[in-house]
């Protein structure tokens, strides 16, 4: 019924119903907030600010909500399209325009119940929380409700009685006083990286006292070095190098205490200046086998003990328990291996920042840090730039998908008990001890490959296969050597790439049990299938982009610019396939050179189109968006961001590192020897530039490397002669003196002393270590050559795969250009880059002119490869880094003494303890802890 208005003018309309999606949008902003205040509330209590960041904003939730409603209902009461702009009309609630007084003395009783609620929460006033306790040491259960979301976070709360039977002792193992025990090995280290070495291991003696034996950070510290090949011929004298050690030993002061006679070889005792025994022990090749992982697992072994090691072959998943008793078991879930290289350099914080990751999770089994490279020239500066991407986006990524795949062995910490224990949760549970499956000499081809050439890979393989998490840290720092020359570069990379794709394969092949048992999710394995995609296709991917980009600067046809880059890519695969490694090598330094000018040009080129007619052009875009991510991620670790600068170099190399040697790897799968370290350094007057080029092409390099030899040779001779004639001295000395003749090894001798025996246990331990375990491993001839054929015949058929997965990759990809090209076939519009229309010359009398229809450039082939395929990877790197970025900050507030007394404050991945000086002419790093360490002048 309508008013009876005789004037007004009425009609009728159909009023248009409209679909609403405001309720779904309140609906997802408080499944998302109140997730957020999940996440936060325990980020509070594992940083250990539950009282500023959990207790006062959750209890006063409920009144500043209440507050800021009422003020808002008087606003609304007043003006009823105060909120009409962004809150639709029909979602604002009924309310009435009572005050904050007036609303609690008309419902007093919410009073009371607020009241009520402090006091049975009253428990979370109090500060006791573990530092980067797990989940289930903070909330009853692990999960919230959504609606009252304060309520259920002051409820969900633990009390301290209530904590004592979480995770099976876990509490109890972050009570207990850890045991780290540290093992670096040895072979042909220099001086100044001992020097580095050892002044760490004085900084970790000199820690461990200064902590005490009680606290959250109290530590008992061991030390050990497995030396490598240490014996000269005969196993009468110790090799230079060993030599080298004592030497810089007795400059620190530090006076040997035993020489003792062992299964192996012998060890050496140093008693450090706050207690700790260094041993250095000396590893026969007649005796022991040598390379560095079956030194791991000589230390492995001898630390499990006797008792483990007897029933080792009788271990299967969690029988351990069955065999040892609570105690021992307790003792080697709070033993912590830190694997060292010879070269490494660290402070006690960022060992106890490991240890941190690995006693508030006891499914932890490998936790590594962030790895700074420490040398000179151009190379290093590569590796500079390539380990800061590694860490700051590859491992980052992987450890919020699920497992970091690889925890390197130069600055590693090691569960003990993951090494024989399985996880309950494991569908592999059934498997050996991964000890056991780690100390298997390799009988087939690939597994030289797969487990001798990246020993520190197949290690974490054999841990995420038994259901362990390996993790990574991105506050703990250390430095490392890396290699200068480019063959010493080429042989490393040439281990590493083959061990990592096969450890990969290994991985994505165990792929269904391994995502049930939730060692990798999901999005982990679609991420690790584009990596290895993205590594078998490289040298094709590069070889198109290169095809693109001289194209584009020198612009001449792309069939042009196909065979200007067919033939260098050719030669290099004929040199590969019919030359020496040092000839690849030769040829593969002369491309890399003509490579790089090619990338500054086509740089430029890029740089010029960004200020062209279109700045998002496709030929830039990736560009554009590479460097933009890359100074994102520089703006999040801005102690580290000088890393930057080195991408320069990191730019120019990439047809170097990603279509040479990929090439070079596959062409030279059945070398498996270790390629590094081999001789000694030459002097730094081969660094010049006539050196190099003499090196590169003289054709007497042969006799150069006969006559290094010849040298050396003579050397290790002079020394035996010195170790015999001083063994003579001392036994006329004893003959004169109507004394008893000494006995014991000449070795001992030739250091002042006489060679002891070993105890009792330590001397079974290690002769069932070296007889039942590593026994040198001797292949008769016709094994060896077997073994020889094999990896040639391996080679042959991944080399043969490799090259036709390349060329139809690359070629496919060029002929999708070409018809691009000719018929405007595979392109897509670029919408972000509008053509400019054709200008009309004239019209005819009496028309108009065509409406103009607006064009785009087009999205070709190659350029659709490389934003798809390598910004989806990059884009994926990036969101995994920003989560860890968070949790890294957590680390480092309940690390530091801002909110506790507790650990020295450390600036955000600040390795601000390296101090770099010049030892022997290369770069030395220094590390020290200000705040407890005295500093060490270098």
């Amino acid at each position: 019924m309508y008013p009876r208005v005789p004037e007004a003018d009425w009609r009728f309309e159909v009023a248009k119903e409209e679909s609403s999606f405001s309720p779904f949008l309140v609906l997802f902003v408080q499944v998302l907030s109140t997730y957020v205040a999940f996440q936060l509330s325990y980020f509070a209590f594992e940083t250990r600010i539950e009282v500023g960041g959990f207790a006062i904003p959750a209890t006063l939730a409920p009144i500043i909500t209440i507050a800021t409603l009422l003020a808002l209902c008087s606003q609304w009461t007043d003006d009823l399209c105060a909120y009409q702009e962004f809150i639709p009309f029909g979602l604002f609630f009924q309310c009435s325009s009572d005050s904050l007084a007036d609303f609690f003395l008309n419902h007093w009783f919410a009073f009371l119940a607020f009241l009520a609620q402090a006091w049975v929460s009253h428990h979370i006033w109090t500060r006791r929380t573990l530092r980067l306790a797990k989940q289930e040491l903070v909330f009853d259960m692990p999960f919230y409700d959504s609606l009252v979301i304060e309520q259920s976070l002051l409820l969900n709360r633990r009390m301290d009685d209530e904590a004592e039977e979480v995770s099976n002792g876990l509490r109890e193992q972050l009570r207990a006083r850890s045991r780290i025990v540290g093992c670096a090995t040895m072979w042909h280290e220099t001086r100044g990286e001992m020097q580095e070495l050892l002044r760490s291991v004085l900084r970790m003696d000199k820690d461990s006292q200064g902590r005490g034996r009680s606290g959250e950070d109290a530590y008992t510290w061991e030390m050990h070095v497995f030396f490598d090949d240490a014996f000269l011929s005969g196993g009468d004298s110790l090799n230079s190098y060993v030599a080298q050690l004592v030497a810089l030993l007795e400059e620190e002061g530090l006076t040997l205490e035993k020489r003792l006679s062992t299964p192996y070889g012998g060890q050496l005792v140093w008693a450090l200046p706050q207690g700790t025994e260094l041993v250095v022990h000396l590893k026969d090749k007649e005796k022991i086998r040598v390379k560095k992982r079956w030194s791991q697992c000589m230390y492995f072994l001898y630390f499990l003990g006797s008792n483990v090691v007897d029933k080792l072959e009788q271990i299967e998943g969690g029988e351990v328990e069955g065999i040892l008793s609570e105690s021992e078991l307790l003792k080697l879930r709070n033993t912590y291996m830190l694997a060292l290289d010879g070269d490494v350099t660290f402070s006690p914080d960022s060992v106890l920042k490991l240890v941190d990751l690995m006693r508030r999770d006891e499914g932890v089994g490998a936790t590594c840090g962030r790895v700074h490279p420490e040398g000179s020239g151009f190379l290093s500066s590569y590796q500079k730039f390539e380990y800061a991407v590694g860490h700051w986006l590859q491992k980052t990524t992987e450890q919020v998908l699920g497992n970091v795949l690889c925890s390197p062995g130069c600055f590693s910490l090691f569960r003990l008990a993951a090494l024989v224990e399985n996880q309950p949760a494991s569908h592999h549970s059934r498997l050996t001890p991964a000890v056991v499956e780690y100390n298997t000499p390799s009988t087939l081809p690939l597994h030289c490959i797969q487990y001798d050439q990246g020993e520190d890979r197949w290690l974490c393989t054999l841990l995420i296969e038994r259901g362990w998490r390996v993790e990574y840290c991105a506050v703990s720092d250390s430095a490392t050597a890396v290699p200068e020359t480019f063959s010493e570069f080429y042989n490393q990379r040439r281990r590493w790439t083959p061990s990592t794709i096969a450890n990969l394969i290994e991985i994505l092949r165990w792929w269904r049990p391994l995502l049930a048992q939730g060692s990798i999710s999901l999005l982990h394995l679609v991420y690790q299938l584009l990596m290895l995609a993205g590594t078998a296709i490289g040298p094709g991917s590069i070889f198109i982009l290169l095809v693109g980009g001289l194209q584009l600067c020198l612009g001449i046809t792309y069939w042009a610019s196909f065979m200007v880059n067919l033939v260098p890519m050719v030669s290099f695969i004929l040199v590969c396939l019919l030359a020496s490694p040092r000839h690849q090598i030769t040829c593969a330094k002369s491309l890399s050179l003509i490579y790089g000018l090619a990338m500054i040009a086509i740089m430029f080129t890029l740089i010029f189109d960004i200020f062209g007619a279109c700045p998002w052009a496709p030929s830039t875009v990736s560009f554009e968006l590479t460097v933009v991510t890359f100074l994102l991620v520089g703006v999040l670790h801005p102690a580290e961001a000088p890393y930057l600068v080195h991408g320069i170099v990191y730019y120019l190399t990439i047809p170097c590192m990603y279509m040479l040697l990929p090439i070079y790897c596959v062409f030279n799968l059945d070398d498996v020897s270790w390629g590094t370290r081999d001789t000694a350094k030459k002097a730094s007057s081969s660094d010049s530039p006539i050196a190099m080029l003499k090196s590169i092409f003289s054709a007497g390099e042969e006799v150069q490397k006969l006559e290094e030899a010849i040298v050396r040779e003579l050397g290790e001779l002079k020394q035996v002669i010195e170790t015999h004639k001083s063994v003579e001295t001392q036994n006329s000395v004893g003959d004169m003196t109507d004394g008893p003749t000494k006995t014991g090894a000449a070795w001992a001798r030739n250091l002042g002393g006489e060679a002891e025996e070993l105890g009792q246990d330590d001397k079974k331990l290690w002769t069932i270590v070296t007889e039942e375990h590593l026994k040198p491993i001797i292949r008769t001839r016709e094994e060896s050559e077997e073994m020889e054929e094999g990896l040639k015949a391996l080679k042959t058929e991944i080399f043969l795969l490799f090259l036709f997965l390349n060329a139809a990759w690359a070629f496919g990809i060029f002929l999708m250009q070409l018809s691009s090209l000719e018929s405007s076939a595979f392109t897509l519009d670029w919408i972000l880059c509008e053509v400019p229309p054709t200008p009309i010359v004239y019209l005819p009398l009496n028309s108009t002119a065509p409406p103009v229809e607006v064009q785009y450039d087009s999205l070709d082939p190659i350029n659709f490869v490389f934003i798809v395929f390598f910004l989806i990877v990059l884009m994926i790197q990036v969101v995994g880094m920003l989560f860890h970025r968070v949790k890294t900050v957590g680390h480092i507030i309940a690390t530091t003494d801002i909110f506790y007394k507790g650990r020295p404050h450390h600036t955000a991945e600040t390795f601000h303890s390296l101090d770099i000086s010049m030892v022997d002419g290369r770069p030395a790093v220094s590390v020290t802890n200000p705040m407890t360490i005295e500093q060490t002048e270098t």
